[in-house]
């Protein structure tokens, strides 16, 4: 008859590094670090779908001036934001960065510009629905109140819940 014993630590310590030597295992054959970077950004983009070249670019540092330029924005200080953001877009176009470029245009009574980053946010990652929520209101303003519903139905249709969708909505076809 099988008896039932508890692990002891020298076993369960010997699993996990098993196990970390799996997730390791892993990281590599997806294509490193660097597939996971954009994974866990939630971008739409990664190292497959770029060019073959070397010349990848400098994604910590885009992190950093993304970073310092939310902290900007945070702290009312959107024009500095705005050189922050333009600085991590030259070197990675990024969704966020575009949505943020945006957002710092209207803090800076720039709002009339801020519709190409809208409509550029929405297309590089077009399941946002906060992204998609910003472009559509950038289009009812333009008078692209018809798009605008569109976009709102759709992203609606994709997630039923989302309240500034349904609020936005509710206000344009009032």
């Amino acid at each position: 008859m099988l008896t039932h014993r508890s692990p002891t630590g020298v076993e369960i310590a010997a699993l996990c590094i098993a196990l970390l030597a799996v997730i390791a295992t892993v990281i590599v054959s997806i294509g490193g670090i660097r597939t996971v970077y954009f994974f866990l950004r939630g971008d739409a983009h990664n190292p497959e779908t770029l060019s073959d070249c070397d010349e990848y670019p400098d994604y910590s540092e885009d992190a950093r001036l993304y970073d310092a330029a939310r902290a900007a924005l945070d702290d009312g200080r959107p024009g500095d934001a705005l050189k922050l953001l333009e600085r991590s877009w030259s070197l990675y176009e990024h969704a966020a960065t575009a949505h943020q470029v945006a957002i710092a245009l209207k803090q800076l009574n720039r709002a009339n510009e801020s519709h190409p980053w809208h409509a550029r946010a929405h297309e590089l990652n077009p399941k946002q629905s906060q992204y998609a929520v910003a472009y559509a209101e950038s289009l009812h303003t333009q008078g692209r109140t018809g798009e605008a519903i569109k976009l709102l139905k759709r992203t609606l249709k994709h997630n039923r819940d989302y309240g500034p969708a349904k609020r936005l909505l509710e206000t344009i076809t009032a």
